[in-house]
């Protein structure tokens, strides 16, 4: 990002969230709207391949049409260009709360009740998902993209490899498999580029494991 405080003239950045991948998170307050707000940045500069910008504007496409309490909600998206470099602003509802993985590392461990609650509280966002014509299939549900508000309401955030098409089945069926996601948590048609409805719950079920075990599922046999 630049070295600007205040993007867009709207968007005072605060501090950095996180890092995923090739984008940065920031916490920010919108003038206009007097809220604080997450901001996604994506530095093309940064990026290896078409693919990766392909994904994040998929992303805010598809959160641009979602309308569900417990997925936080898009509310803007724009390009700030430069002379060195072009970012790509994804500004979503700003969740007050920790991420599973944030709260397993710091020590955090939960009941089977605890965690039957957070499960339902996912299914209900995926039956959601899965009714849309085709299905969404989020494809990344693991523990840091699950995120349990201050209030112990269940969220689920980046959308970066959602599947709203069904390219993916066309490029596995000529050869060229469209693989995202996050190894230990996927099931085997999706590490093959053919992920459906159901490898979501199958994402949930790995997260859960992890949840009550704080262990990674590649240290477990298969």
């Amino acid at each position: 990002m630049n070295n600007l405080h205040l993007l867009h003239q709207r968007y005072e950045i605060k501090e950095i969230l996180g890092h995923g991948g090739f984008t940065t998170t920031y916490r920010a307050f919108d003038r206009e709207s007097q809220q604080e707000c997450a901001i996604k940045c994506l530095s093309f500069k940064k990026i290896e391949e078409w693919k990766t910008l392909e994904l994040f504007e998929r992303e805010a496409r598809v959160l641009k049409h979602l309308d569900h309490p417990q997925i936080p909600k898009y509310l803007d998206f724009f390009t700030c260009e430069t002379e060195h470099d072009t970012e790509f602003y994804l500004v979503q509802e700003h969740v007050e709360g920790k991420s599973l993985a944030q709260l397993i590392q710091e020590g955090k461990h939960f009941t089977e009740r605890e965690a039957l609650k957070i499960a339902l509280g996912i299914v209900r966002i995926l039956e959601y998902l899965h009714s849309f014509s085709p299905p969404l299939v989020h494809r990344d549900i693991k523990p840091g993209n699950i995120l349990l508000s201050d209030f112990k309401r269940a969220f689920l955030i980046d959308f970066g490899s959602v599947r709203d098409t069904m390219l993916d089945d066309i490029y596995s069926s000529r050869g060229m498999p469209t693989i995202v996601g996050t190894f230990e948590y996927m099931p085997i048609e999706q590490a093959e580029g053919r992920a459906v409805p159901v490898s979501d719950i199958y994402s949930l079920g790995m997260t859960l494991i992890a949840l009550l075990s704080h262990q990674s599922p590649a240290s477990m046999d298969r």
